[in-house]
């Protein structure tokens, strides 16, 4: 089931209070055109009705789809600093609605499911391609990392990174946050770095400690540590 709610965000443009319907929780296999949505970056993006400048409603949102087994809490981007507190809601809300108070037939459809917290739609967005074309997320941020140090004018931080927006048989296309900027790189390095556990193994571990499974968990205690 998805549930809308009533949003009212003045335009940053020209300060025009604009009401919006947005989604606190969204069901993805019942609502397939949403997901389109999310998957071309088109999702909760309004036009004002004063000045017609676009804006982007982030609130929290579920977003939960039985038939492929994801259950992903996504908070807003500029939440992201305090994921450390955040990222269990959504495995403590999943073990509650499937396993705790769940029927019987809900808690054996339990298995399997992949719990994420995320900020932000695009990196919703690219959890939800990862999942699509069965690509193991934790070793996508690997990939990323791996990228960061080999591209001299990529710098690691949260606001210039990488994030998947296309998925061909052989290549995987990253955008570079805030730019226009795009980047190819092979599929097949995810296969090597699953073929190489070793050389990966405490990068990979840290990556997976919790369902906040992204680069974040690194780039932003780094940056606390640099402004301290």
């Amino acid at each position: 089931m998805s549930t809308f709610t009533s949003r009212t965000r003045a335009c940053r443009e020209c300060g025009t209070d604009n009401e919006h319907s947005v989604a606190v929780s969204l069901n993805g296999d019942r609502m397939p055109e949403l997901r389109d949505q999310i998957l071309d970056g088109t999702f909760q993006r309004f036009a004002c009705v004063n000045c017609g400048y676009t804006m982007r409603i982030e609130d929290p949102m579920v977003y939960i789809d039985f038939e492929r087994k994801e259950w992903l809490t996504c908070f807003p981007t500029v939440r992201e600093s305090e994921w450390h507190r955040l990222e269990l809601e959504p495995l403590e809300d999943w073990k509650e609605a499937m396993i705790t108070h769940a029927a019987p037939i809900a808690r054996k459809m339990s298995a399997g499911f992949k719990v994420r917290a995320v900020f932000g739609f695009d990196a919703l967005r690219e959890k939800l391609l990862c999942f699509e074309h069965a690509l193991e997320d934790g070793l996508l941020e690997v990939l990323k990392f791996d990228l960061v140090r080999s591209v001299p004018d990529i710098a690691f931080v949260p606001n210039r990174r990488l994030r998947l927006y296309a998925v061909d048989a052989d290549t995987l296309w990253f955008g570079v946050t805030g730019t226009d900027r795009t980047l190819p790189a092979p599929r097949s390095l995810l296969t090597e770095y699953a073929m190489e556990p070793l050389e990966w193994l405490s990068l990979t571990e840290r990556l997976r400690r919790g369902p906040y499974v992204d680069l974040g968990r690194i780039m932003l205690p780094l940056m606390g540590a640099a402004s301290s």
